[in-house]
């Protein structure tokens, strides 16, 4: 198919676009940030791109305790969810399971009681707890609690419809061992929980979905049997990959694992781990592989993420990823090149979508190759990492511990991060200088693009490219710092000492310099954590330094 379609042929498509039924019966977009103008100036998009369900999770509600000492958010919350039904949508929220425990069911090592109390973290409701305090989940008090928070819950906002349920990221962990003393299997315990809960969604006409997040490949293994064995009518949300937006680990094994329940689709499209939506990360084409794996596996929906902390993809050149869940679920086999044509002329006009293609399209192998070594994530969501941090994660978050095509690879490039070399060093250096490459081919086709665009849309892509930009350079500098470092703790090779000094002064230049053109909160305060990088780095050769004179 040729790219550069005639715009009498890219406008007779999307018209009859916008007529085609989806294949899918759920699809939703999901809002993190509490935001309220902008969640009602969104909702009224939702139909625009056939979304049939919306759901409120992260800030809005992680907890459902949050709802009961919060005197607006439940307000907003059914709000919304009456808009949303208004526009023809359902309204789902999520919660987070086991929390905020009464002290009557908490035990230590001796079955002591354990105190509990409230604190904020992130906006959210959660418990300071000591390390050794367990839940005892076998009382049957116990599950006449549960029951009545989720009665409670559904008094206090009842307009919603439906009910999303995590048991990871929540302070006692259903089958962990070091969290709930049970007689109970840890998959029978996932069971008693989910069904419990569910029973209420009855009660109250909701219905209930159950996520499948966790962080380790035997986590998998007992939410799989346990939720196998929980009611027919729990919908399985499931994301396109096992753990964390992360686009070299395989699919997801569970995709498709569930044949008594429906399952739907978690998707990343907020670009958490690929820029928060500052700089470009358009995923269709990633999107349109992913998709098309999970649909051959019976995925009956889809839930789309808008933003990450505060950082929105619609008004963005990462809204194509919204733009491509709408249309691969109408069509999985609709040509991608039409697919970027089509949303190029609607985004930037017919004359500039050829060169706004060769700006963005590249982007998501580009951004990658600047985010990841290798394929392995050291990353923190974007952002320079403390060095234990990038140290740690090379094990803890490495592809290599779940199955796929690539796992003797990743297994072998484990090893090799933890045992870097000067090989390995080069490697990760030419892959950023990739990186830098890209970005600079995209600067250029952007400004090819400049007269065909208006000149506020061409300061906020410049604006966006440029931050790129300083990205790119930002973390060629820490992969030489931390693998030059890495490499003389392995080896006790002075010059790699040098560079490793060389490349922190270069590090934080670029933090300085980033601060000055986008401000110290960018990104999250990305400069700063730059600059604490740098100092924890220099803290170490100084004493490695320090040592070595004898002092």
């Amino acid at each position: 198919m040729c790219l550069y379609a005639s715009p009498l042929l890219i406008l007779a498509i999307f018209a009859g676009s916008l007529k085609a039924e989806s294949l899918l019966p759920i699809r939703a977009w999901q809002f993190h940030d509490y935001n309220p103008r902008y969640i009602e100036r969104t909702l009224e998009l939702a139909p625009e791109y056939n979304i049939n369900t919306v759901v409120f999770s992260h800030a809005i509600m992680w907890y459902a305790e949050e709802i009961f000492y919060d005197h607006y958010k439940p307000r907003y919350i059914n709000l919304w969810s009456e808009k949303a039904h208004r526009l023809g949508l359902k309204a789902w929220v999520w919660t987070h399971e086991l929390n905020a425990v009464p002290r009557e069911f908490l035990t230590g090592p001796q079955g002591k009681p354990r105190a509990r109390k409230y604190s904020a973290w992130i906006g959210k409701l959660h418990e300071d707890f000591e390390a050794d305090a367990r839940v005892n989940i076998d009382k049957p008090e116990f599950w006449n609690w549960v029951k009545a928070k989720y009665e409670k819950l559904f008094t206090i906002i009842p307009e919603v419809d439906g009910l999303i349920l995590s048991m990871h990221e929540t302070p006692y962990r259903i089958f962990a061992d070091d969290a709930v003393v049970s007689e109970l299997s840890k998959p029978e315990r996932i069971t008693k929980l989910i069904t419990v809960i569910n029973e209420v969604c009855r009660e109250y006409n909701k219905r209930l979905v159950v996520r499948t997040f966790v962080l380790e490949a035997e986590e998998l293994e007992w939410i799989h049997a346990g939720i196998n064995d929980s009611p027919a009518d729990v919908i399985v949300m499931t994301k396109v990959v096992p753990h964390d937006w992360y686009p070299y680990l395989p699919n997801h094994p569970l995709l498709g694992q569930f044949p008594e329940h429906q399952q739907i689709l978690e998707m990343g499209t907020n670009a958490e781990n690929g820029g928060m939506n500052l700089i470009p990360y358009p995923q269709a084409d990633y999107i349109k592989m992913r998709l098309n794996y999970a649909l051959s596996k019976g995925v009956e929906g889809y839930v789309a993420r808008l933003e990450t902390q505060n950082n929105h993809v619609l008004g963005t050149p990462n809204e194509i990823s919204l733009y491509a869940m709408h249309r691969f679920t109408e069509d999985i086999n609709f040509d991608t090149d039409i697919l970027w044509m089509e949303w190029a002329a609607l985004k930037y006009g017919v004359d500039a979508a050829p060169y706004m293609i060769s700006a963005l399209r590249p982007a998501f192998d580009g951004v990658n190759k600047m985010f990841f070594f290798q394929g392995m994530w050291l990353t923190d969501h974007s952002r320079i990492p403390p060095y234990e941090y990038a140290l740690g994660h090379i094990s803890s978050r490495s592809p290599a511990k779940w199955t796929g095509e690539k796992q003797a690879h990743y297994a072998a490039m484990e090893k090799a991060m933890n045992q870097p070399s000067s090989e390995l060093l080069d490697a990760i250096l030419a892959e950023k200088d990739e990186a830098i490459r890209i970005q600079a081919k995209c600067r250029a086709a952007l400004q090819k693009a400049q007269p065909l665009l208006g000149d506020q849309v061409y300061e906020d892509l410049s604006r966006r490219f440029n931050l790129w930009r300083h990205c790119t350079h930002t973390w060629r500098a820490f992969a030489e710092a931390f693998f030059t470092y890495r490499i003389f703790e392995e080896h006790g090779d002075p010059e790699m000492l040098s560079r490793a000094k060389k490349a922190l002064m270069d590090l934080e230049s670029w933090a300085d310099l980033t601060a000055e053109e986008f401000g110290e909160e960018i990104m999250r305060n990305n400069p700063e954590r730059t600059r604490r990088f740098v100092r924890q780095l220099r803290e170490k050769i100084h004493a490695v330094e320090k040592n070595k004179r004898g002092l």
